[in-house]
């Protein structure tokens, strides 16, 4: 939900009123996730979903839901072919068409569906081009699908190495190793802290961290510690998202700042392509 880190895009439900009943105050937000970060300027729906992520979920995820818009449960149901409420009759995505969907325009600044989103900033341009181009390619609503093929979250686990069009490597397991390497390890390894009574051991080197986690129970969730397809139901990706429930433990990494928004891009991608091994 990032509701402390990163700002919202509030792509239709217009922000101004929202500000003044729910408390969207720009001041809490620092700028809106960049190019420069890498994170998320896949153009298929595991791309959008780390945009949403980083910059809408906090006024426009599960709860809450301003304006009755929630990108979190079902980001296509909520977008593609569904009716601006602000802005009716236009469609918040019209798909094959960025310019008549009410999301491009806001987030591009067009002032044809009010104000530009997200408040207090604005995507820079690789982001927009980003979502303009899934918009263009028919908005698929599946991870890898740019509108050229039919993949689906039923392949075989492990099957998908994110190699499809849309620059999976991105979202390779060597690149949340990378992560693991920089954040992780001094707690989590043979030497470190672990935890000690995590079972299997929550062990974060290289070699041994993806067995560790993909699908594997976590002791202080109900969720698996990594979910494929499913970051919103990972406890890894809750974490180091910041956003866990009364007796779940510390926010991670324990010791230090909140992973940077190219680094939480990066988990939320892999695991929503399906967590693979390569």
């Amino acid at each position: 939900m990032l509701r402390t880190v990163w700002p919202p895009l509030l792509a239709l439900a217009g922000c101004a009123l929202a500000a003044t009943v729910a408390g969207c105050d720009n001041t809490i937000f620092p700028a809106p996730i960049t190019a420069s970060t890498g994170a998320a300027l896949t153009s298929d729906y595991a791309g959008m979903q780390g945009i949403f992520s980083a910059n809408c979920y906090s006024c426009h995820g599960t709860t809450p839901a301003l304006g009755g818009l929630d990108l979190q449960t079902d980001a296509c149901a909520a977008l593609v072919d569904a009716s601006s409420t602000s802005y009716s009759p236009a469609l918040r995505i019209v798909p094959g068409d960025h310019a008549s969907s009410v999301l491009w325009n806001k987030i591009n600044g067009t002032d044809v569906d009010g104000q530009r989103m997200p408040q207090g900033g604005q995507l820079d341009d690789a982001t927009i081009t980003a979502v303009e181009t899934w918009i263009d390619s028919g908005a698929p609503c599946t991870s890898g699908d740019t509108g050229s093929d039919t993949d689906t979250q039923s392949d075989t686990g492990g099957g998908d190495t994110g190699g499809d069009s849309g620059g999976g490597d991105l979202y390779a397991f060597a690149q949340v190793q990378n992560i693991f390497d920089a954040h992780c390890i001094s707690c989590h390894s043979v030497d470190g802290y672990r935890p000690p009574n995590a079972t299997p051991p929550m062990y974060l080197t290289d070699g041994d961290s993806y067995a560790a986690i993909v699908g594997q129970p976590s002791t202080k969730s109900s969720d698996e510690r990594v979910k494929p397809y499913d970051p919103e139901h990972s406890f890894l990706w809750r974490k180091v998202d910041h956003q866990l429930h009364t007796g779940e433990g510390a926010v991670m990494p324990f010791d230090g700042d909140q992973l940077k928004p190219d680094e939480l891009g990066v988990i939320y991608g892999w695991i929503a392509r399906g967590a693979n091994a390569q």
